[in-house]
């Protein structure tokens, strides 16, 4: 039987046990034994879909040492002998991927949005050339997979009814870790976009003018996206972008302002109900996708609802 292991990222253990689908869709279901690796507790919510949990003990210091977790997890592969590693795509596993494939002497494949399993070889796939294209991946000859995917791209629908088992380590550890940690803050707590039942995105078109999204956004108890261009261009943070490079969304309604649609934004709309969608460009790619194409400026369109709205909360 076929051995698989995903890393459990410390700031999102269950979106990255949803990697699982990633190992399910190689393997199929019950022809691997599924392994996790995790640093530090917080196993409550994962019971009932891995075979086995190697959690690593260590200080708090090391923490944020991606070197010394990559050995951890080297160590394991020596004993076990994975045939897939899966690490998410997160600030920490990509990272920690890369070093990992170094101490394996074996190849990458980063940013993987979807895997499929054949005769012994697997396809991955991750976007190339600033998403304007997918990317299909073949290992042919490795005697294993090692593949960086994204949270988003996969959500597992497999078993969930597995006898879980812990197994604790207690790695050795250098007197004095290799980072030092200087200073901490709590991250603040924010509303994620994949939660959104309306979602209002802006793009392109809006450019500077994004914050009037949020005119729009209030009255229908909405949330605010954006494309990658207004995150290249530093007008809003990637927490918040949509696509493959960023985050797969599925509002009940999704509101496109000024969005041309690439492939790489397309891809990150999964079972949205309707998209309405306002561009001065009638042909862009997003508007063969709508339910509703406005033909016009965003920015005017939002002032104009905006103010529809307020007209008719008053009459109410």
């Amino acid at each position: 039987m076929k051995k698989a292991l995903i890393y459990l990222d410390s700031q999102d253990r269950e979106q990255s046990a949803q990697l699982l689908e990633a190992i399910r869709s190689i393997y199929g279901d019950g022809e691997a034994k599924i392994y996790a690796a995790a640093f530090g507790g917080g196993l409550e919510n994962i019971r009932g879909i891995f075979d086995e949990v190697h959690q690593f003990q260590v200080p708090d210091d090391y923490a944020y040492d991606m070197r010394f977790k990559a050995s951890c997890i080297k160590k394991l592969h020596d004993e076990e002998s994975f045939s897939c590693i899966v690490i998410p795509a997160t600030f920490e596993g990509r990272m920690i991927a890369p070093i990992l494939a170094v101490k394996l002497q074996t190849g990458l494949v980063a940013d993987v949005t979807a895997v499929t399993g054949e005769d012994g070889i697997v396809h991955m796939v991750r976007p190339a050339f600033d998403g304007k294209l997918m990317a299909v991946i073949e290992n042919q000859d490795s005697d294993i997979v090692l593949m960086s995917a994204r949270l988003s791209a996969f959500k597992y629908e497999g078993d969930e009814s597995r006898d879980m088992k812990v197994v604790y380590h207690t790695p050795e550890i250098r007197p004095e870790p290799s980072i030092k940690v200087i200073a901490a803050s709590g991250k603040q707590c924010t509303e994620d976009i994949r939660d959104a039942d309306i979602l209002i995105s802006g793009g392109g078109g809006v450019m500077e003018r994004f914050p009037s999204l949020y005119r729009l956004a209030k009255p229908l108890h909405a949330m605010v996206a954006s494309s990658r261009r207004l995150v290249d261009s530093g007008i809003t943070p990637r927490s918040i972008q949509v696509g493959q490079s960023g985050k797969i969304v599925s509002p009940r309604l999704y509101i496109a302002l000024g969005i041309y649609g690439s492939l790489q934004h397309i891809e990150g709309l999964d079972n949205v109900e309707d998209i309405i969608s306002v561009n001065i460009n009638r042909n862009a790619p997003i508007c063969s996708l709508s339910s509703i194409v406005v033909e016009g400026d965003a920015i005017e369109f939002i002032e104009k609802l905006s103010t529809k709205i307020k007209e008719k909360e008053k009459q109410l």
